[in-house]
């Protein structure tokens, strides 16, 4: 939040501005919370104040804000992610990405997401995006690379990127908490 202690808010808001200096315009704000706050009661209250001080701070009252859900495996999370998924709700032009499926990094007692985990919800982020900011799915437009994993299995992987870049446009940019 605003004004707490380690001030993250105010390094996120300055690296935000910093990076709208260049050619580009701010598209959606995209919030993956941490379990530390999940048990909560006043967790939405806080959550709308924060996107409110963001939208404010960084002059984008219409900018969509994507939540993403917590660990499925982690029985603990199922009333936070109960109220992610109906963040709507509390915070206008907003909405949220499921984490079901995502695999465990070690096991189930960890609340971290694996790569194929991170991935899917990488993917589903980009689709959400696509959908709030540009009303399209955004599946067409994935552009496939290749990946070489370390124990040299060749792995497609896919991303959003503009097919060409051209001088004096400007290119989304997401901002990621």
């Amino acid at each position: 939040l605003p004004g707490a202690e380690k001030g993250y808010y105010e390094e996120a808001v300055r690296r935000t501005m910093q990076a709208m200096q260049y050619p580009g315009e701010l598209k959606a704000i995209l919030w993956h919370q941490g379990c530390s706050d999940s048990r909560d009661r006043n967790y939405m209250k806080k959550l709308a104040d924060m996107v409110s001080s963001l939208r404010n701070d960084l002059d984008a009252q219409n900018v969509p804000f994507i939540a993403g859900e917590l660990a499925y495996w982690r029985s603990t999370f199922a009333d936070f992610n109960s109220r992610i998924s109906g963040i709507s709700k509390y915070i206008h032009k907003s909405d949220y990405v499921s984490a079901k499926d995502c695999n465990m990094l070690i096991d189930e007692n960890d609340p971290h997401f694996g790569r194929e985990g991170q991935i899917l919800l990488g993917e589903r982020y980009a689709d959400k995006v696509m959908k709030m900011c540009y009303s399209q799915e955004a599946r067409e437009s994935y552009s496939y690379h290749w990946y070489v994993s370390p124990e040299g299995n060749v792995l497609p992987y896919r991303s959003l990127e503009p097919m060409e870049i051209r001088k004096g446009k400007k290119y989304p940019l997401v901002l990621l908490l």
